[in-house]
């Protein structure tokens, strides 16, 4: 499956920040995809704020492994300060989510927040909280 088909990117410069988007289930393969592109952009436009909403997606424990051990290493080095990860009601992800951020804390020290939401406007609120949905999701 093409990138296209299942992520959006979406750049907000004036706030600083990165809208991702994992549009369904998809493979780790393909998750790495898309977290490395989320990273690329992040660093090419020197974002620090990352609105990723899972609210489409799946996290594997796979997933998890390669977040915690491999992305934690490349994300640490960004000017990224604030992840807000938004995921939909889901015992298993809520679980996932947690342990992945408690994780990352454990191996990388606090040197970026990370929160997990149930909605976009919760997320997009405390990431920025004069910033409009609109501004933000592709229509």
């Amino acid at each position: 499956m093409q990138l296209e088909e299942y992520y959006i990117g979406k750049v907000v410069p004036e706030y600083s920040l990165l809208y991702s988007k994992i549009c369904q289930p998809i493979s780790h393969d393909e998750f790495k995809i898309a977290m490395l592109r989320s990273l690329k952009l992040l660093n090419e436009h020197h974002l620090e704020r990352w609105l990723l909403d899972f609210t489409s997606g799946n996290i594997t424990l796979e997933d998890q492994r390669w977040a915690v051990e491999t992305f934690g290493l490349l994300i640490r080095d960004s000017l990224v300060k604030y992840i807000a990860m938004v995921r939909r009601e889901d015992m298993f992800l809520e679980m996932a989510a947690e342990n992945m951020r408690d994780k990352i804390y454990d191996t990388y020290g606090h040197i970026k927040e990370l929160e997990h939401f149930d909605s976009i406007p919760d997320a997009l609120h405390w990431l920025s909280p004069d910033l409009a949905l609109e501004k933000v999701i592709p229509a």
